[in-house]
């Protein structure tokens, strides 16, 4: 406009000074010029020039009116855009740079009113929205239709819908430009996807943590009921509602083992069991109380998952809102990563307990088969020898009756020492967790010697203290009883030695006694062939082996090998 003013103020004059020189020039050559006519040409000129003057000040200020008003425009437009830059300049939500737009264009464009809708899904238009509105003067009512209605979109996307009222007879396009109305919705927009974006990724790093510590606590195998705590509780913070809560199948609750405590799952009459916390998500059942008054305000938005295992549904995990807006397909795609979480510590929980019933069906079986092979016989054998000795022992002599006596005693003395050492196996099979796996073999051993009258002694040539799977220490600690029940019962020892030894692959674990000996090709279906059998199931169960060296009048030495290394216990705190 200024380079216009400038042409305009020089090229005029100019003009008219020269179109009024070429007249008086063509008069005066072709003798029209006369005194007569000079006085006419006088009083012509000045008219002439008074005119032009006010014509083309008027035509000046009509350009400089012009001029002064696409200033003040551009002006408005740049503060209004300005105002709306250091309004979303260091935002990183959304809901900040949306209030501070709506407050800047209140305040610099003349708005009375500004709203602004942020789509769900980004370009739908007919999605869901978040609504934000600003009126610049309460209780001033606004028509339905705005002034002004623009979309938000940088680049091919639209994130939203910016609206606009202005008092009526105001022409919006007076009040911001066309040209900075598109400026400041891309901008606006541009700034808006960046927070979506910046909120994703700290919403993402925020559900891996909650991830990450859950399927923590599932490889740790930790026990059933705090899984399924922790996974309700993230749930309901990762996705702000006020509750949540896991419901479990009949058959699933029960095949799964839960921990007693103040959050134990709810066990229903119908034999599902509810794990819940925060607001009860069941939308049917009552909040009220007796008295009429509100206990628990009913949920207004609810979104669940199936949980799933190997085999068919386990249950569903469920989280509602009383208020606020609806689970969104987000929200319901980290609820299905929850659900096969659960799935997967269910299914382990569900393995573990069908583990630990074979574990203790087999003891059973064991016991059993122990008290046949040792007990029942021996009470058998001494029933029938005491009926015998009722129904001949007034016809012989008194001193075979008190050899009888004698020997029965025996008998049953050592079915007595048999029991008595089968109740330690038992109540020592199973370790103290706060013990080593030396310690407990130390312990047993002490127990062993004082009641067999036998010196039995622990040499590690390892180099360290032995630390093995909770698995492999039980069934090892198993096998060496057995052996050491043999030695007791079999070999007529003065002293065992148990050693223990490793390599890079392996540990063993060596029974070595000053005894009798025995023919183990010969004995292994006699007398004592389940214990031998039952030392080698144990072992065959770790992937090990039960190699016997025996000979007749030489002792006898049994070898137990699994194929794990034998690491040193891990201090607390630490990691292996």
């Amino acid at each position: 406009m200024s380079r216009r003013l400038r042409l305009v103020g020089i090229v005029l004059p100019v003009a008219g000074a020269v179109i009024l020189e070429l007249a008086r020039y063509v008069l005066e050559s072709r003798g029209y010029w006369s005194p007569g006519l000079m006085e006419t040409w006088h009083v012509a000129m000045v008219m002439l020039v008074i005119g032009g003057i006010v014509v083309f000040a008027l035509f000046m200020f009509r350009l400089i009116d012009d001029s002064e008003r696409q200033i003040i425009s551009q002006n408005r437009d740049l503060t209004t855009a300005n105002a709306v830059a250091g309004a979303i300049q260091g935002q990183s939500t959304v809901s900040s740079i949306i209030d501070g737009t709506l407050d800047a264009i209140v305040r610099s464009a003349g708005a009375v009113q500004a709203r602004i809708r942020i789509f769900d899904t980004p370009g739908a238009a007919d999605s869901e929205t978040s609504t934000y509105t600003l009126v610049a003067t309460p209780g001033l009512e606004s028509s339905e239709h705005p002034s002004l209605d623009v979309p938000l979109t940088h680049g091919a996307v639209t994130v939203g819908r910016l609206a606009m009222w202005y008092p009526d007879g105001v022409d919006p396009t007076e009040r911001v430009g066309s040209s900075a109305l598109s400026s400041l919705t891309t901008q606006v927009a541009c700034a808006i996807q960046l927070a979506e974006a910046v909120a994703d990724l700290n919403r993402r790093k925020i559900e891996g943590h909650a991830l990450y510590d859950i399927l923590l606590r599932v490889s740790n195998q930790d026990p059933t009921t705090p899984v399924l705590d922790a996974v309700a509780r993230h749930a309901m913070v990762r996705l702000h509602a006020d509750g949540a809560a896991i419901t479990l199948n009949p058959e699933t609750a029960s095949s799964v083992r839960f921990e007693a405590g103040p959050e134990a799952p709810t066990l229903r009459p119908d034999g599902t069991a509810v794990m819940a916390c925060g607001t009860p998500v069941d939308a049917r059942s009552s909040n009220r109380g007796r008295n009429g008054r509100t206990k628990e305000p009913a949920p207004q938005h609810t979104a669940s998952k199936v949980v799933s295992g190997p085999a068919g549904p386990l249950g569903e995990i469920t989280v509602a809102r009383v208020a606020g807006s609806a689970f969104s397909e987000r929200d319901c795609g980290f609820l299905s990563t929850l659900a096969s979480l659960v799935g997967i510590a269910l299914t382990g929980a569900q393995m573990r307990e069908l583990s630990r019933q074979r574990a203790i069906l087999n003891e059973r079986t064991r016991i059993a088969r122990e008290m046949h092979d040792s007990l029942a016989q021996v009470l058998g054998a001494v029933h029938l020898r005491l009926r015998a000795l009722g129904a001949t022992y007034a016809s012989l002599p008194q001193d075979q009756v008190a050899e009888e006596i004698d020997s029965l005693a025996e008998v049953c003395a050592e079915s007595y020492r048999d029991v008595r050492e089968t109740i330690l196996g038992l109540r020592d099979s199973h370790q103290h967790a706060e013990r080593s796996l030396e310690d407990n073999l130390r312990a047993y051993l002490t127990k062993y010697s004082s009641q067999s009258g036998i010196a039995a002694t622990l040499i590690n040539e390892v180099g360290h203290e032995v630390s093995l799977s909770p698995r492999a220490e039980v069934h090892l600690i198993r096998v060496v009883q057995e052996a050491l029940t043999n030695v007791r019962k079999h070999a007529h020892a003065s002293s065992v030695t148990v050693s223990v030894n490793g390599t890079d692959t392996s540990t063993s674990f060596a029974i070595e006694d000053d005894g009798v000996g025995f023919d183990p090709v010969h004995t292994a279906s006699a007398q004592d062939g389940y214990g031998l059998f039952t030392m080698r199931d144990r072992a065959a169960l770790l992937g090990g082996t039960v190699d016997i060296d025996s000979v007749l009048g030489r002792g006898t030495r049994i070898m137990v090998t699994v194929p794990e290394r034998p690491f040193a216990p891990r201090a607390v705190g630490s990691t292996r």
